[in-house]
């Protein structure tokens, strides 16, 4: 999904569903409570924690460029907001083109190295969330007595139904408009091998997820479905997530082997029925993989970085520890616990949404906070989810909007700059 109009659209509709999800069972005069007597004294420390490990992110991108430039953190840091302010206002995670653009700007240097590093930190984040989810979910202590009914009756059911129904028409649409632009310039025959390879395409795509359909389209649109969620299926679960995360924190490692790289891309080379795009795309992830990761090179400046990126997590864990002394009746946290809860809320923001995570944040908290026995309070959890990410959402927003009018560059420009510049 490339176009991102289609994208924003997307996102924000699955926001709306997940923005609903988390506001279920919440009383919106309680919530306001809740919200107008929070103790705003506690937001000090939190933005401070905040901004400090946004400088811990600068200072972790300068080992990561040692071998292009060697640049101090303060010139670094405009550029880092910069960027996390542009994935908080713009579809398709413009920041991560947003911030090797300004820096490559700003100090002269080549754009593709500086974006190889952009790629080299997302496998270093990578590979601390994943061994944070494995220390996570096989020492989390999760409430027993967890019994949270789910029904698929009325208004749940309508909703998912009306968002899948806006996605499908929006992109119908788009597709529409697309084949008519084209169909001005060039001629029928090309058209009709276009259409047909899209048709041959999505077929394929519906050929791998009929399995989950079957699964879940009966259940939402058959009005009155039951289910239960309890501390026993919560620790299954637990167990597997773990499993998993050891399974591919395993497999990340042997891709910075290359023999064994070279049989991983043999097998998707092989793989039958694998789409010749999906197959060059994996291909390309696994050599990006293995060169960003031996282009550091020293054990020393790998050594440093992973004390780093710990550094940076940790520090957004303790944000979110010392947030609960701002509401009456909240539990103080521990800090294993803050550390599961980030966890938990970074596994939900994975998923593609609106610019800001609206509604994943939200959800990932309460469902985290619930699981945790942090709190019971509806209202309470949804304000401090709510208060948690304004506080980490606006700030770095306007401070990287600031340090982008500082540079002179406009977002316009890196919108239509991005093409050319991610084509060298």
């Amino acid at each position: 999904m490339k176009n991102p109009r289609i994208q924003l659209i997307f996102g924000i509709a699955l926001s709306l569903v997940f923005l609903y999800l988390a506001l279920r069972g919440v009383n919106l005069r309680d919530l306001w409570l809740a919200l107008s007597t929070f103790n705003w004294w506690w937001a000090a420390p939190f933005l401070a924690l905040t901004l400090f490990s946004m400088w811990l992110r600068a200072w972790r991108w300068r080992y990561f460029l040692l071998p292009t430039a060697d640049l101090s953190t303060a010139r670094l840091f405009g550029p880092m907001m910069a960027g996390f302010a542009m994935n908080g206002l713009l579809p398709a995670r413009l920041g991560e083109f947003a911030r090797p653009y300004v820096l490559a700007r700003q100090e002269n240097l080549p754009f593709p190295r500086v974006f190889g590093t952009i790629v080299v930190e997302r496998i270093f984040d990578m590979f601390i969330l994943l061994g944070l989810l494995v220390y996570v979910f096989t020492t989390l202590k999760i409430n027993p007595d967890i019994s949270y009914p789910y029904s698929t009756k009325g208004e749940m059911s309508r909703l998912v139904l009306a968002s899948a129904s806006l996605i499908f028409g929006a992109v119908l649409v788009s597709v529409g408009f697309a084949v008519l632009k084209r169909f001005r310039v060039e001629n029928a025959k090309r058209h009709l091998s276009i259409i047909s390879k899209t048709f041959l395409a999505s077929g394929f795509i519906l050929l791998l997820v009929s399995p989950v359909l079957l699964a879940v389209l009966p259940e939402v649109v058959a009005y009155g479905s039951e289910y239960e969620i309890n501390g026993v299926t919560l620790k299954q679960l637990s167990t597997k997530v773990a499993m998993a995360s050891v399974v591919l924190l395993a497999g990340a490692l042997l891709l910075v082997w290359p023999a064994a790289g070279r049989v991983i891309r043999q097998i998707i080379t092989g793989f039958p029925m694998l789409p010749v795009g999906l197959r060059k795309g994996l291909i390309s992830l696994t050599q990006t993989f293995a060169e960003g990761m031996q282009s550091l090179r020293s054990p020393r400046l790998i050594a440093i970085i992973t004390a780093q990126s710990i550094a940076v997590w940790m520090t957004i864990a303790w944000s979110m520890q010392i947030m609960p002394y701002g509401f009456d009746g909240m539990q103080a946290m521990t800090m294993s616990e803050a550390t599961a809860l980030m966890v938990i809320t970074c596994l939900a923001i994975l998923i593609p949404a609106a610019p800001g995570y609206w509604g994943l944040m939200e959800l990932g908290i309460k469902f985290g906070m619930v699981i945790l026995a942090i709190d019971t309070n509806p209202n309470r959890i949804m304000a401090y989810a709510l208060i948690v990410h304004a506080l980490q959402y606006f700030p770095i927003t306007g401070i990287g909007l600031y340090c982008l009018w500082k540079s002179q560059i406009t977002m316009s420009e890196i919108q239509q700059e991005r093409p050319a510049a991610g084509g060298n």
